[in-house]
């Protein structure tokens, strides 16, 4: 794993505890109805790998945003700052507009159902087709502030 220094802005979001509560009430639900359906032993041999199923996609399925001095790390995907323009901070309402009517299809966007709001991350690389990144955030004003500071 590459060491991209110290970090000056590190965002991880999961699952929020309505999705937690949501999912148990319909896990438990299929528990329940397996039980009464089948015997003991089959609804543990199908229940306890659906719940460590359940578990591994929280983990997967979160949004990790790192800033350090010179690089943009969001998930898997990683930019030297140097090629970042400029970075817009949007409301939950305005994020709603640019990831559904106003996203550019050559875009990269990582947003998560969970997350309301983000940022616009415009890039100033002749060589990548990239116009922009979306990028949901839980503090995109912070976020913001970091990015369009210089290096």
């Amino acid at each position: 794993m590459q060491d991209f220094g110290q970090d000056l802005y590190k965002e991880s979001k999961k699952w929020g505890i309505g999705i937690w509560l949501f999912l148990i009430f319909l896990y438990l639900s299929f528990v329940i109805a397996l039980l009464v359906s089948i015997n003991t032993g089959a609804t543990l041999a199908v229940s306890i790998p659906l719940l460590l199923i359940i578990i591994w996609n929280w983990f997967r399925t979160s949004l990790t945003i790192r800033v350090t001095k010179g690089w943009l790390i969001v998930g898997k995907a990683k930019i030297e700052r140097a090629y970042i323009k400029e970075t817009i901070a949007y409301s939950p309402k305005e994020f709603v507009a640019q990831s559904r009517a106003e996203l550019d299809v050559m875009a990269y966007f990582q947003t998560r159902p969970w997350l309301k709001s983000g940022v616009k991350i415009v890039l100033r690389d002749p060589k990548d087709p990239t116009p922009y990144w979306l990028i949901a955030s839980c503090n995109p004003k912070k976020l913001k502030e970091i990015l369009n500071q210089g290096e």
